[in-house]
């Protein structure tokens, strides 16, 4: 369980992460957004992702790493955002599904730190996502993703329940099972 000195500290810190990355957080979300506190299992694929489905974000984590996917139904939507390895860095990143040198070119850049990734992928009726590892001794990872510039936590699923974060801005454990700090 995060405490409430926790959570400001984490917010702080993503703040500052948001910052350098360039993203304007505080018009998207209100300053006074805080982190989702609760335990969520991101062990397993969500159920309930599937290709072309209405919007959704699916997260999880499996024996080879962590997994982000998107996808959509009718209309192409624009998913964003950046992802914080607290205590670690990225260590191996590898785009999955996605469109290179076209005009719905989708890409993803990890900050020269290695603590930061950030991606923009636009989406229509397919998958797009990342596969992503983190380094030994990382503790969490700490989430804001957007569809369209807007936070639509009822759209990301996480673990294979797929739990909805109660927050817009979520953190997880960078090693489920271990303790959460």
């Amino acid at each position: 369980m995060v405490h409430r000195c926790g959570r400001i500290l984490l917010a702080g810190a993503f703040l500052g992460f948001l910052a350098v990355a360039g993203l304007d957080f505080a018009r998207t979300s209100g300053a006074g957004q805080s982190f989702s506190k609760e335990f969520l299992n991101p062990t397993g694929e969500p159920k309930q992702f599937a290709p072309g489905k209405p919007f959704m974000y699916a997260v999880w984590h499996s024996p080879k790493g962590w997994h982000l996917r998107v996808t959509t139904s009718k209309m192409e939507r624009r998913f964003g955002g950046a992802l914080h390895v607290m205590g670690g860095k990225f260590v191996k990143v590898m785009g999955h599904d996605l469109e290179a040198n076209s005009p719905k070119a989708d890409h993803w850049n990890v900050s020269p730190n290695g603590h930061t990734l950030t991606f923009d992928f636009k989406t229509n009726k397919g998958i797009d996502g990342i596969n992503f590892q983190v380094s030994p001794g990382s503790r969490q990872i700490l989430f804001n993703l957007q569809v369209d510039g807007h936070y639509k936590e009822d759209r990301v699923f996480i673990g294979h329940e797929g739990h909805h974060p109660h927050a817009a801005l979520f953190a997880l454990q960078a090693f489920p099972g271990q303790a959460f700090p």
